[in-house]
């Protein structure tokens, strides 16, 4: 399921308690939640993973974190989200990018996101993307590639296999 709490900048609605039965649900089902989310709105989710860590977590495109913004202002707080080994970032490095293809200002955020994930909760976006990992990315090893360009997904959302 995709919850797209973006188009809604200005309500807080993931972690509201009259949702909680839905995550229960999911929970139950093995469910995954895809989130497509901005960057204020990351505590929430954080706050879910917590609270239903028996839901898979992807959040989609990097929570559209500005690279124009410090740190502070988004992307650590993404970071933070690693220390729950139910959530996944799906990287989709032209979001964020302010760069044409191959989005080489993404790469530093992209290898800080592999130190604090692992290969194992990082999930590609998209096919020219899928190029740019596979033929680029010099910290990538051939068997995180195996896991970011294709393992990670069957497992999520497939397999639904919980590390």
């Amino acid at each position: 399921m995709r919850l797209s709490p973006i188009y809604d900048p200005d309500v807080e609605w993931i972690n509201d308690p009259v949702s909680y039965s839905l995550w229960r649900k999911a929970e139950e089902l093995g469910a995954v939640f895809n989130i497509f989310a901005a960057p204020h709105q990351v505590p929430q989710i954080a706050d879910m993973a917590n609270r239903f860590p028996g839901v898979n977590i992807v959040v989609d495109h990097f929570a559209m974190i500005d690279i124009t913004r410090p740190d502070s202002e988004g992307f650590e707080q993404l970071m933070g989200l690693n220390r729950y080994p139910n959530v996944y970032i799906r990287t989709s490095l032209f979001n964020p990018s302010r760069q044409k293809l191959p989005y080489r200002d993404m790469w530093p955020y992209l290898e800080k996101s592999y130190d604090a994930f692992c290969p194992h909760n990082l999930i590609y976006a998209t096919d020219y993307e899928l190029l740019v990992m596979k033929d680029l990315i010099s910290f990538f090893t051939t068997e995180d590639k195996t896991w970011i360009l294709g393992g990670n997904a069957l497992a999520v959302y497939r397999n639904n296999l919980r590390r």
